[in-house]
């Protein structure tokens, strides 16, 4: 599946006027006229990438596609992909989520501010690993992590501990696209990054 973020080589938080620039950019370097047909199925990767992001609603669709790319043992369907869609709609469109945004709105634009002070002198902030507990797994079983896009492009280094039969392993990771496994004595345990 085309990445069109990277392919356009933009963040997923662009506003439609970056959109446009990147694409406009992209287009003049990629034209088939211009390279004599070279790049002829680049230019129209370029134009589905452009008409799939500028839509709302295709854009929608493409996430979640694209977020559940890595779940190869299952095949979505257009009509389980509008489903899944439709879901998502309705959180959005729910009252607690409403409320949340409000919430969230409403913290006066000082506090934020300085709450904003306080990360960026401290540069990073230090979450604590991530713990996954197996060992009343009786099964192999596979776990599907997605990397987000920062943490991938800033190349983060995460740390995940797995508690199984054995004892505790400390996975201290930075390549994401790889499958681990683990030996829990009577199964195997899988984590899968995926980007």
């Amino acid at each position: 599946m085309i990445n069109y973020y990277k392919l356009l080589n933009i963040n997923h938080d662009f506003t439609k006027d970056e959109l446009k620039k990147k694409y406009y950019k992209l287009c003049l370097q990629y034209h088939p006229d211009k390279n004599n047909g070279i790049y002829e199925e680049k230019f129209k990767q370029i134009n589905e990438a452009y008409e799939i992001l500028s839509d709302d609603i295709k854009r929608k669709e493409y996430d979640i596609k694209k977020n559940l790319y890595f779940l190869n043992e299952f095949q979505f369907t257009d009509d389980e992909i509008q489903l899944i869609h439709k879901y998502y709609q309705n959180i959005i469109n729910s009252n607690e989520y409403k409320l949340c945004m409000l919430l969230v709105k409403s913290i006066p634009i000082s506090v934020r501010e300085e709450i904003k002070k306080k990360f960026i002198q401290s540069k990073e902030i230090v979450k604590s690993p991530k713990w996954i507990n197996i060992q009343l797994l009786d099964e192999d079983f596979t776990v599907h992590l997605i990397i987000s896009d920062y943490d991938y492009q800033k190349n983060k280094l995460k740390q995940i501990n797995v508690h199984t039969k054995y004892g505790i392993y400390y996975l201290f990771l930075r390549c994401y696209e790889q499958t681990i496994l683990i030996d829990n004595l009577s199964n195997n345990f899988k984590i899968h990054l995926i980007y």
